[in-house]
């Protein structure tokens, strides 16, 4: 599980990696400024990238990257977006 913090000035994630119920790290980053915008990240690590990138590139749902749709998938996964405009979550 992971735990990401946000108050009106500071955005925190613990670095938590786990495979199955097994710890396997402790500094997974899940915390990314790209271009002003933070990302914040909680679910299968490989998807952040592609999900920043599906962000950057209008977050339509039609282009929404595949293994990245939630409907039936016990893993799951947040994509918290903060930027001038406020804080998103997807």
């Amino acid at each position: 599980m992971t735990t990401i913090a946000i108050d009106d000035t500071t955005v925190a994630a613990d670095g938590m990696r786990t495979w199955g119920s097994e710890i396997r790290g402790l500094n997974q980053r899940k915390l990314r400024v790209c271009g002003g915008v933070i990302y914040a990240f909680a679910g299968i690590t490989p998807m952040f990238d592609v999900m920043v990138k599906w962000h950057q590139e209008g977050a339509s749902v039609e282009s929404l990257p595949k293994g990245a749709d939630k409907e039936g998938d016990d893993q799951g996964w947040t994509l918290v977006v903060i930027d001038r405009g406020g804080i998103a979550r997807f």
